[in-house]
């Protein structure tokens, strides 16, 4: 074979490798956006529900091109569960006794996020009647999202965020809300994202006045 024609087989079978990871980060993608989100199923050895199956998502474009086949197709593996009251330890441990005050569970729901069994995201839902005059509607309330500093922007909040979007749908809410300070600038592509309207306020904490906007999601009835 010429050294031409080597060159030739070499170049061809690149862009056929490169055409290859390029198919199998598609196929990471589209997997992680169609990651049902009912089928729940027990889980005994902790007493916490599974929400559907395992979910995968892209890491860094370049690197996992050139690692996706080895991988077969994923990088990281999330799992979802519905959690249960037991779970406010190791809340309370991982992220503090305030976020673990802030779990709710017979008032609302907690859905917890983790990696090899390392709890890496949750988020905490309570239910609200909606003030006069329109007290005929309930709200579901997004009372804390906290995600591991190693696992931020792959995803898990968005999702979490999904996941509490059609539980508060089969419970029946008009609306999902959230509020964001004003620091939080990252937060705010994600709401628009997900479909949220934002609308500037200002809350206050005893004397403390703090700045940002609720995010706000109007839900579509289940059929």
């Amino acid at each position: 074979m010429t050294y031409r024609a080597r060159n030739t087989v070499t170049l061809l079978l690149s862009l056929f490798i490169a055409q290859l990871a390029n198919l199998a980060y598609s196929l990471a993608r589209r997997s992680a956006r169609n990651f049902p989100l009912s089928d729940y199923e027990e889980h005994p050895p902790e007493n916490y529900c599974k929400i559907g199956n395992q979910i995968t998502w892209p890491g860094n474009r370049q690197a996992a091109a050139q690692q996706r086949l080895a991988k077969n197709l994923m990088d990281f593996i999330v799992d979802y569960f519905a959690a249960g009251s037991d779970w406010r330890v190791r809340v309370n441990k991982k992220w503090g006794e305030k976020a673990a005050r802030h779990l709710h569970f017979e008032d609302g729901f907690t859905i917890i996020a983790t990696y090899e069994k390392k709890l890496v995201g949750m988020i905490s839902v309570y239910w609200r009647t909606l003030p006069k005059p329109i007290t005929e509607s309930r709200e579901g309330y997004i009372d804390i999202i906290e995600i591991d500093r190693e696992y931020r922007r792959r995803g898990i909040a968005s999702r979490l965020i999904h996941l509490a979007i059609e539980r508060a749908t089969e419970f029946g809410a008009y609306q999902i809300r959230a509020w964001s300070s004003e620091d939080k600038l990252e937060a705010i592509p994600m709401w628009q994202a997900l479909g949220f309207g934002l609308a500037p306020a200002t809350v206050f904490q005893g004397n403390e006045e703090i700045r940002g906007f609720y995010a706000v999601k109007v839900l579509k009835r289940p059929a």
